[in-house]
């Protein structure tokens, strides 16, 4: 049982997205919030109009953003409340040009209309988009 998992309740589970072969869970709360599967202590908060793209950057491993052409972490932090920056405006739009990144979307019902907006604005076409039973997302999560 991964230690996040005691802190929040699974059925809160929105969405699991696999980026560079890192499961990325969106759980909704009062607010979104995306967790790193392979460190309990990476998690962010996305703004509404970059949705994905922050979730990626907060919680994608270090090897992975540096891989990608992203050096500064954005880890741990609440992207509603950053004014707009250079630094995050440059980061989201590498991620957003990136053609070296595979991203995987799994979630349950209709899915979330902030991810499906922005994922449609990455160059990179989705590696693969899947709807899941809600238990076979809650079990994706784990």
């Amino acid at each position: 049982m991964v230690e996040w998992r005691v802190k929040n309740k699974m059925s809160d589970v929105i969405a699991v997205l696999m980026v560079c072969n890192e499961k990325l869970v969106c759980i909704d709360y009062d607010r979104p919030v995306w967790l790193a599967k392979y460190s309990s202590e990476l998690r962010c908060t996305p703004n509404i109009d970059h949705f994905v793209v922050d979730g990626i950057l907060g919680t994608l491993s270090n090897e992975s953003l540096t891989k990608l052409g992203i050096t500064k972490r954005f880890g741990t932090v609440d992207f509603e409340k950053i004014n707009s920056n250079n630094e995050l405006d440059d980061a989201r739009k590498t991620l957003y040009a990136s053609k070296d990144l595979d991203i995987k979307y799994f979630h349950d019902f209709n899915g979330d209309i902030q991810i499906h907006q922005d994922l449609a604005r990455f160059m990179m076409p989705i590696l693969k988009v899947e709807k899941l039973l809600t238990k076979e997302l809650l079990e994706l999560a784990e």
